[in-house]
């Protein structure tokens, strides 16, 4: 326990040490309120307001919610109302359960946050809650009027105009998002009985949108053409080792940037996707084992040497504290495929025309399992390496197996194609003329550097 006058910059300057798991600094300005500091996801914090106090000789506590979302000032506030109350004799955590439970939301701003509250926050992952109060925020509500519309005068026509004009944007998925969110909300606010017809019942996300699954796999050609692309890009080793080794997993670029160091274990072959890491579904969480096939093993000695005193594999290039602090960000490592297709400013970026147009992390996911099923690999195989969730309910219900030597076998026959694929690649580039030479790094490794200065 510690304490300390709360602001910003106080509460940016809080550090946990490595193993602690939390850590309640409370606020020397405002008696019994408490900031509860917990270790977050890519090296950041996450901060929740607790309001601290004794009745009847037990200890007792309310959530007063999470900074930054709420303010200090308004945590403050809401501690000395709790205070008050205690002064006149009430329990504040008896009356705020009183209370709520004979709240009635008036407008579509309050059913949001007391939805928020009861189905959202504290049941769904971070990154989910973060989203949804994204979508809310940025494109529901972002005409004002919205969030003190009556609820009782909420027609289907207000809807309707409101996601017309989400629409307008021309984000598909965001529209079919704030499709789906506000029906979860109307729906739980129907069953509540807080307004007596659904609003959004009658529309599907198809009325505005149609959204297609991307087919688009890299041929052993073109993986030749990634390859040699990315040498000749102007972008840092460091994300053309993580990008072969999402070639080589078929993981998820937010789990493969996730990968600390002690999940790593080289001499038997395989590395953990703690279940923490893992893309939320509603299958039980568990940790997932990925093989290693001698190409991911060769990327990853790489990407080691690459990242100094870091933790993580795939440590920040631009933190400080020798890159320590927190891993790369994967929309960074995903600019890297998207820019590839030349339109961005080669002047300033060098990042070579692809002749094949555009890729995402998907595409090159979606490139390994292509290739194992024209091995003749069990497509359940293929499920369980890339760690999706089985649709099938009755092989997910009674099949428990992990198929864990197949998948073994698997992942060195996906090694084995991409490293023929990078062997002629680099043949390619060391007999072949090419449009672009790429600075040396002080992260070049000193094969790369030979084969740079025979290219030049």
């Amino acid at each position: 326990m510690s304490k300390k006058v709360l602001n910003t910059k106080s509460i940016e300057a809080i550090k946990l040490e490595p193993a602690q798991k939390e850590l309640d600094v409370y606020d020397a300005q405002q008696s019994n309120l408490v900031l509860r500091v917990r270790p977050a996801k890519q090296g950041s914090y996450s901060y929740a307001w607790l309001f601290r106090y004794s009745k009847a000789g037990r200890r007792r506590k309310i959530n007063l919610g999470a900074y930054p979302a709420v303010s200090v000032a308004a945590a403050r506030e809401a501690a000395r109302r709790h205070l008050e109350q205690l002064e006149l004799g009430i329990d504040p955590r008896a009356a705020a359960l009183v209370a709520k439970a004979t709240f009635t939301p008036k407008t579509v701003g309050e059913l949001f946050d007391f939805w928020f509250e009861e189905k959202i926050k504290n049941k769904r992952k971070e990154k989910s809650v973060n989203h949804c109060a994204q979508i809310f925020r940025d494109h529901i509500f972002e005409e004002k009027a919205f969030i003190d519309f009556p609820l009782s005068q909420l027609k289907p026509k207000v809807i309707e105009k409101l996601i017309d004009k989400i629409n307008e944007k021309g984000k598909k998925r965001t529209t079919a998002l704030a499709i789906q969110l506000m029906k979860l909300m109307f729906r739980w606010a129907t069953f509540h009985e807080y307004i007596e017809r659904d609003p959004i019942y009658e529309y599907s996300s198809k009325d505005w949108v149609k959204l297609y699954s991307r087919d688009r796999y890299l041929k052993e050609s073109e993986l030749i053409l990634l390859f040699k692309g990315m040498r000749q890009a102007r972008i840092d080793p460091q994300f053309i080792h993580a990008i072969s080794l999402i070639l080589a997993t078929s993981n998820r670029s937010t789990e493969t940037v996730l990968i600390e160091k002690r999940h790593i274990h080289l001499d038997d072959g395989y590395l953990i996707i703690p279940k923490d890491n893992q893309k939320e579904t509603n299958a039980k969480p568990r940790d997932h084992i990925v093989f290693l096939s001698d190409f991911a093993k060769k990327h990853i000695k790489s990407l080691l040497s690459l990242s100094g005193d870091s933790r993580y594999l795939i440590p920040n290039l631009r933190s400080k504290n020798n890159f320590s602090d927190k891993p790369i960000n994967s929309k960074t490592l995903m600019q890297q495929l998207a820019r590839h297709d030349g339109e961005s400013n080669q002047a300033v970026s060098g990042f070579i025309k692809m002749p094949f147009g555009k890729i995402t992390i998907h595409d090159l996911r979606r490139t390994g399992s292509t290739i194992l099923s024209e091995l003749n690999f069990n497509p359940y195989v293929i499920t369980l390496m890339q760690n999706h969730k089985i649709s099938d309910k009755i092989i997910s219900t009674y099949q428990a197996g992990k198929l864990l030597q197949l998948r073994k076998e698997a992942t060195n026959l996906l090694g084995e194609v991409l490293e023929k694929c990078e062997a002629q690649a680099l043949h390619e580039l060391r007999t072949q003329p090419h449009e672009y030479r790429v600075p040396w790094s002080r992260n070049s490794s000193e094969s790369e550097r030979i084969i740079l200065s025979d290219c030049a």
